[in-house]
């Protein structure tokens, strides 16, 4: 790229929590997301 052109590329995603209803993952699916509803997915319960 020159140095005149401008690039905007996140290594992770920026859409804003509001906008996010569901994660969807080979453990299940998270509705409503938040830190005790992923903490519950990703605890060794769910990951054996």
């Amino acid at each position: 790229m020159g140095a005149d052109v401008e690039a905007f590329n996140p290594v992770f995603d920026v859409t804003p929590a509001d906008l996010i209803d569901a994660i969807v993952t080979e453990k299940g699916i998270v509705e409503r997301p938040d830190t005790a509803r992923m903490a519950q997915l990703m605890s060794r319960k769910h990951l054996h």
